[in-house]
This record gives structure tokens, C-alpha cells and sequence, in this order.
């Protein structure tokens, strides 16, 4: 029991026992029944203590009674209003749930005598969902401007979209409003900025994200500065320099060392041109080096520089890629003995890649082998078709006809991979980059 208590129980039971002492008397309790006159009146001084206490409670008694009955109604009152709440809390969830099945007409008739922002901002969600994209946005930025509602804001950059309108002012507005909920907002403004390829605001607000630390996927950190690099001026120390840090930040990001090479080409530094892509071979083992490679001697009339090439490669590691490369190569120059010699040992690791299968299937077929030609077409046609796609996004499995920086179906860069067996010259351009 706390000491507080006790005191106060003390408090109350000391006049208590005093006077029960007191009366315990006689004298006492003579004294008390004696009569006493005042103003005429005569009666007992016991009369009289009860009087006066009547009389000194009556006016607290009126006080804590108009008291308790004003409580009362307040009480009343504040059922009646948590009566009406729950039902609009209820209202409120019970539309929430019809957005999420998608039921928009339900919505506004169940909300109808609900003037809450909650509710206002329900309505919006509806209305952006019967495709009334305008009117939305008007809710949804009313909402904002007026009470700052985060979720509005979203909803209307959502809404602007939704309406052919740039999201832009939105979300930035958002962002500075908002800081500390605007992860999301400042991954929509990256996205509108890819949708509408600004590779240097992409960039500039990818460098803000970094220093406030909102993450940044690494995919969209190299594409965007790659994009960046590809729109200015290839020959220029500042476009190098980006290259640079895409290689540094990751070193198997291949289109950033083909862009390197085509700068070098452009500048007539071909040497240099050829280190960065045998060392990005060496880095990555993507063929597509050794294609640029191939390519620029054959337009060059010094095939055997090509042929060199691969030599010395198959020297360091005899691979089935390195091997089916060089057997491609001599098919190339029609040099059909040396290119089946290179390719007939391969089938056992390359026998279902569709490059692989076109070569052997061409070679026999010139070679009068016309059974092991027709197999190797039917192999080459179940496994591929008539489409001769034969590059392959590694995120979405997309094939492409020619390799690509960026898949055109998934969005993702440096994602393009050619498999062993799967390259085919003639359908890489002198310049690959394309979306």
C-alpha cells in the first residue's frame, strides 16, 4: 500500500476515533442533549451540529450533482460520436477493400454522406479507376496542396500519367514536401525519365538519390550513365571518362567497353581499339569482341589477321567457343574442309545451339552429306524455327536478331548474352547499339 494512501486513511479515521472517545463520556454526552435557546428557539446542541453539516453540504452536493449530469451528457455525447466514427471507419475499410477488387462504381454510392479527406481521397482513387483521369487529378491535387496528404500526391502523379500529362512537377513536389516518404517518388521520377530517355536529368537526380541514400539499383546507375555517354560527343575526354567509371563500378558491363573501342575507331587509334577489346574479352568472355574484331579485318581484305587472332586465343585456352568461332571464321573465307574439321568435334557440347546446328547443317548439305543435313536442319528448326534469333536476354529470355545494349521487351542493359554456338556475324551491324 502506498504511503500516500495510508495517510490519508489516517487523515480520515483520527477525527473519527476522537470522536467516538468523546462521546464514550457522559458528561460529554450531556453536554451534547443540553437545550440551548437562539432567537427564540430552543433546542439541542447535537440538533444543531447536524444542521449546520446539512447546511454546509448541501451547496457542494448541488455542485458535484450538476457536475456529474453535465458529464453525463458529455458521456453520452462521446458514444453517440465513436458510434458514428466506427461506422465511418467501417465505410472507410469497406472501400479500401472495393478498390482493391477493382469495384470503382461501388465506391462513391457507399461514401456518399462521408465528407472525410479519407473518404475524398477514396473517391479520387475511384474516379482514376473509371479512367476519369482529370478529374482525379483535380481531387488528388486538392488533397495535396490543402493538407499535404502523401498519398494524394502519389495518386496524383498516378492520375497525370494516367492522362497523357507529365508526372514530373508532382513528384518533385512531392519530394520537397514530403522528404522523408519520397523513396518511392524519386523512383517514379527515374522511371518517367527513362520512359522519355533524359539520360542527364536521369543521371543528375541518380546522383541525388546516392547522396541522401536512397538506393539506386545498379542496373539503372550504368544504364542511364551509359545512355548519358552514347548522346555526347564520343571522341570527348569527358565521354571517356564516364566509360571509365561504368567499367570501374562494373567490370562485365559490356556495351561500355564497345562504346570505349568505337570511340578509339573514331579517333584512328585502331590499336588501341583492339587492346580494349581482347582485354574485354579477357574480362568478360562476351564473343561479341571478337566479332568487332573479325568484322574489321574482313572489311579490311586481312583475313589472316582475324585468323591470327583466334590462333593465338586457342593457344592460351582451347575453348568450344574459341573453336567454334575460328571453325565460323574459315566458313566464312569458304574454307569449308578446315571449318568442318574445327566444328564435327564440337557436337557433343554445342549439338542444340542454333548457330552451331545452321553451320553443320550448311557444311553437310555442301558437302553432299544430305542425311546429316537434314537432321541437323530439323534439330536446328525445333530448337530455333524459321526466325534465326540468336541472342538471348538472360532476365526475360527475349531473343533478338541482333545484339542489343538494352533488351526492347524487359528494359534491362547488359543483359544480351551470346551463348556458345549461338553467334551469328552477319546479323551483328557495324554499329549494335539499338533499342
Amino acid at each position: 500500500m502506498k504511503l500516500k494512501t495510508v495517510v490519508i486513511m489516517f487523515a480520515i479515521a483520527l477525527p473519527l476515533f476522537a470522536l467516538v472517545l468523546f462521546l464514550l463520556n457522559p458528561e460529554n454526552q450531556r453536554a451534547l442533549t443540553a437545550p440551548l435557546v437562539l432567537f427564540g428557539y430552543r433546542f439541542s446542541l447535537i440538533y444543531g451540529l447536524v444542521a449546520s453539516l446539512i447546511v454546509a453540504m448541501t451547496a457542494p452536493s448541488l455542485y458535484f450533482t450538476s457536475k456529474h449530469l453535465k458529464l453525463a451528457r458529455q458521456t453520452r455525447g462521446l458514444q453517440k460520436t465513436q458510434g458514428a466514427n466506427d461506422a465511418g471507419r467501417s465505410r472507410i475499410a469497406q472501400a479500401r477493400a472495393l478498390l482493391a477488387h477493382h469495384r470503382w462504381l461501388e465506391v462513391a454510392p457507399l461514401l456518399a454522406k462521408d465528407e472525410s479527406p479519407e473518404a475524398d481521397l477514396l473517391r479520387a482513387h475511384a474516379q482514376l479507376g473509371l479512367g476519369e483521369a482529370e478529374a482525379a487529378a483535380d481531387a488528388f491535387r486538392l488533397l495535396f496542396d490543402e493538407r499535404g496528404d502523401v498519398e494524394a500526391g502519389y495518386g496524383l502523379a498516378q492520375a497525370l500519367k494516367t492522362a497523357g500529362r507529365s508526372p514530373e512537377p508532382a513528384l518533385k513536389d512531392l519530394i520537397e514536401r514530403c522528404p522523408k516518404e519520397a523513396d518511392a517518388a524519386y523512383g517514379l521520377l527515374l522511371t518517367h525519365y527513362l520512359e522519355d530517355r533524359d539520360w542527364p536529368a536521369a543521371v543528375a537526380l541518380i546522383d541525388r538519390m546516392e547522396s541522401l541514400g536512397v538506393e539506386v539499383a545498379d542496373d539503372r546507375w550504368l544504364g542511364c550513365r551509359y545512355e548519358w555517354a552514347r548522346a555526347l560527343d564520343q571522341t570527348d575526354r569527358k565521354t571517356m571518362e564516364i566509360y571509365q567509371q561504368i567499367t570501374k563500378r562494373a567490370p562485365d558491363f559490356v556495351p561500355a567497353y564497345l562504346a570505349i573501342g568505337e570511340a578509339h575507331m573514331a579517333m584512328g587509334a585502331e590499336e588501341k581499339a583492339f587492346e580494349v577489346y581482347e582485354s574485354a574479352f579477357e574480362q568478360t568472355g562476351h564473343p561479341v569482341f571478337l566479332d568487332r574484331l573479325e568484322n574489321y579485318y574482313l572489311d579490311q581484305g586481312r583475313p589472316e589477321d582475324a585468323l591470327q587472332v583466334y590462333r593465338q586465343l586457342l593457344v592460351k585456352a582451347e575453348t568450344p567457343m574459341i573453336r567454334f568461332l575460328l571453325g565460323r571464321l574459315h566458313f566464312r573465307l569458304e574454307m569449308l574442309d578446315e571449318s568442318l574439321a574445327l566444328l564435327e568435334p564440337l557436337r557433343g557440347q554445342l549439338g542444340d545451339q542454333p548457330g552451331y546446328l545452321r553451320y553443320m547443317a550448311e557444311l553437310e548439305a555442301r558437302r553432299g552429306r544430305f542425311d546429316e543435313a537434314m537432321a541437323d536442319s530439323r534439330s536446328l528448326w525445333q530448337a530455333l524455327g524459321f526466325e534465326g534469333e540468336n541472342f538471348v536476354c538472360d532476365a526475360c529470355k527475349t531473343r533478338h536478331a541482333a545484339w542489343r545494349a538494352r533488351c526492347g521487351h524487359c528494359g534491362r542493359w547488359n543483359a544480351i548474352t551470346l551463348q556458345a554456338g549461338q553467334v551469328d556475324a552477319e546479323t551483328i551491324p557495324a554499329n549494335p547499339i539499338s533499342y
